[in-house]
């Protein structure tokens, strides 16, 4: 893809990139009036519309990079014909409450390390670089995965107050009359679960949902994840318990003392189909 020669090298948010160490907001909003609103809290990034909970630094830093590398290649002419509009994001950047910078962006251009973008309530429109991957759902921009553990980490399992065990990761899992048991299904959630939303206790009714069961994996190290599944017969939810067994590694006790925040407190929506695998599931 070849373009114009370029322009300018303008940097597209100029102030955000001056005075990033104060930057302490950013907003996205997309063409149905949704917002994401980062905000700088504790020395966390949160959402507002995820209940603050965190955000998913990943992603975050990604946007961050664009913002402050973002240039201004070309003044376009008009707005090609052919990228359509009705994607565009509106971002802002705030410090002390103080908008500082605002870029319209629209749909990526032919060479996808490129983006057309305008001011706000402006026609002039510009190529400006940047890859600015911006998904409109909340839940893509929190912490996630909120479980990762590779299959082969687990030992135990307890569904129900029932343990099933394996003495190494290439061994099958025995119950307690010592049958060999296939987890597979199951551990592909633990190795994997995404929410889709997140209450904090304070504003989640426990009273309207009834616990359909407890499960709990133990790690070969000694970290156990207790998942308490709720349901009011539509929508799937999860309390999501860190702990250790009685003789964990330094590590376990790191890892959970590095991350129960993420956690406690929290109640996590999951898909009806994560749900109802988690609810009926039984040994094969």
């Amino acid at each position: 893809i070849s373009y114009p020669p370029r322009q300018t090298g303008g940097l597209v948010f100029a102030e955000t990139y001056r005075r990033g160490s104060q930057i302490d907001q950013i907003r996205l909003t997309f063409h149905d009036q949704k917002n994401i609103t980062f905000l700088l809290e504790n020395n966390f990034w949160v959402i507002r519309e995820a209940d603050y909970y965190y955000a998913n630094m990943e992603f975050l830093d990604l946007l961050i990079r664009d913002l402050n590398l973002s240039e201004f290649y070309h003044r376009q002419q008009s707005f090609p014909d052919n990228v359509s509009q009705n994607n565009e994001v509106l971002i802002e950047t705030f410090a002390q409450g103080q908008n500082l910078d605002h870029m319209v962006i629209s749909a990526p251009a032919a060479n996808p390390a490129y983006h057309f973008a305008h001011r706000r309530g402006e026609k002039e429109t510009w190529l400006i670089s940047g890859k600015f991957n911006l998904p409109p759902e909340t839940y893509s921009w929190i912490m996630q995965p909120l479980l990762n553990y590779p299959p082969q980490m687990i030992e135990a399992v307890s569904l129900d107050g029932e343990t099933l065990n394996r003495r190494d990761p290439r061994s099958l899992f025995t119950d307690s009359q010592n049958r060999q048991r296939s987890l597979n299904p199951l551990l592909d959630q633990f190795s994997y679960l995404i929410a889709q939303d997140v209450l904090s206790a304070q504003n989640f009714d426990e009273t309207a949902f009834k616990k359909l069961r407890q499960i709990s994996a133990t790690t070969f190290s000694g970290l156990v994840t207790t998942l308490d599944l709720l349901s009011n017969g539509r929508d799937y939810w999860l309390k999501i318990t860190l702990s250790a067994t009685t003789l964990p590694t330094h590590d376990v006790n790191a890892y959970i003392r590095d991350n129960t925040f993420l956690y406690d407190g929290w109640f996590f929506k999951i898909a009806p189909a994560t749900g109802k695998l988690l609810e009926n599931f039984k040994p094969l």
